[in-house]
């Protein structure tokens, strides 16, 4: 099944694919997808600072900035990495939180969580 009626697909898919311009982006089961999947918001003290590139096995999909705020959509994000950005100088937060399965969708074809999706999800 092929659908942009993302909440339709998230009701009977077990397994997702995401395809963006004819390319696979990601293919998993739904459950592993909304769970390996996060948002992470880096308040900063300056928005000219550089943050540590997270290590294997994260993936990052989308990365925003707006102001002192750094958007970051990561798939395999772990509490290292957590660590890391807190410790990080010049960071004065960190927050995780989980994305909709349109959310994640978006990230992986427009990499901004603003933008209306425009691709297709196969399942």
């Amino acid at each position: 099944m092929s659908s942009h009626q993302i909440s339709e697909v998230e009701r009977v898919a077990d397994t997702i694919a995401i395809l963006h311009e004819g390319k696979l982006r990601l293919v998993a089961p739904l459950v592993e997808l909304k769970g390996s999947i996060v948002e992470v918001s880096v308040g900063m003290e300056d928005p000219l600072i550089v943050l540590p590139v997270l290590p294997c096995p994260a993936d990052v999909l989308t990365e925003e900035t707006y102001g002192r705020l750094r958007r970051i959509v990561v798939c395999h994000y772990d509490s290292e990495m957590h660590d890391a950005l807190t410790a990080h100088d010049g960071v004065t937060s960190v927050r995780e939180r989980s994305l909709s399965l349109e959310e994640i969708f978006i990230a992986c074809t427009k990499g901004s969580l603003a933008h209306e999706p425009s691709s297709g999800i196969e399942l």
